[in-house]
């Protein structure tokens, strides 16, 4: 369970504040809410599928060492 957090914290954290960011605003009237909450929804939504990790050309860990090991940048 601590691993899924791990590799997915950023992934569920950054999502999470923006939508408690949004729903802290002081916004009076449902009128006006309801707009807010679908625009930090999509929000939240485009935060996800940007934080997604994408496919890795390291096979395994001893190969991302020895990449990370000589300066480059891990892809």
């Amino acid at each position: 369970m601590i691993e899924f957090f791990n590799h997915y914290s950023a992934f569920i954290t950054i999502p999470g504040i923006i939508v408690l960011l949004i729903a802290m605003l002081p916004i009076k009237g449902k009128r006006k809410q309801i707009p807010a909450y679908v625009v930090a929804a999509i929000v939240a939504i485009s935060a996800v599928f940007i934080l997604r990790p994408g496919s890795s050309t390291v096979a395994n860990e001893v190969e991302v060492h020895t990449i990370i090991a000589s300066g480059s940048p891990v892809s």
